[in-house]
């Protein structure tokens, strides 16, 4: 190894090890950070299930290309996260690989990387606005829960 290959490598390192502390830092620090990190490591999850599903269907990237009518170089950059794939896209590729993505909305009783001038803080409570969106995702659920069930028994799927 040259000279230069050696202070190449030793500031890698210690430009690693300064955005690694960066990084630990905004975590601890910056709720905006943190919530979008816990997004990204959510997002990353899915893909790799998707992922490890198609592997042990055996299928390979061009068997899910013609699935979904694009090209393998489009299946390969969607599994190496090169983008930031939309819902639909997520959906199609599950349904691809023969799975359905569901969701769950949870509803954490304090946001930290939100501020809300009227959230209260009551010990073992929520606030109105808390409440109120609690009851909107109850409402969204039971309104998705009851069309897909329709929609099961009008195509004949209901078991």
């Amino acid at each position: 190894m040259s000279v230069d290959d050696k202070r190449r490598s030793a500031l890698a390192k210690i430009f690693a090890d300064d955005a690694s502390a960066l990084a630990n830092e905004s975590y601890d620090t910056d709720p905006a950070y943190r919530a979008a990190l816990e997004d990204a490591e959510s997002l990353h999850e899915i893909l790799d299930k998707l992922v490890k599903l198609r592997k042990a269907l055996g299928l390979t990237q061009k068997d899910i290309a013609e699935r979904l009518g694009v090209r393998q170089p489009t299946v390969s950059s969607f599994e190496n996260e090169s983008s930031d794939p939309r819902l639909s896209t997520l959906q199609r590729y599950a349904r691809a690989v023969e799975g359905q993505i569901t969701f769950r909305l949870e509803m954490p009783a304090h946001c930290d990387w939100i501020t809300t001038p009227d959230r209260a803080q009551y010990s073992g409570g929520s606030s109105a606005a808390h409440s109120a969106a609690v009851k909107t995702a109850d409402d969204v659920f039971i309104s998705r829960w009851a069309t897909a069930d329709s929609n099961q028994k009008q195509y004949g799927l209901a078991s």
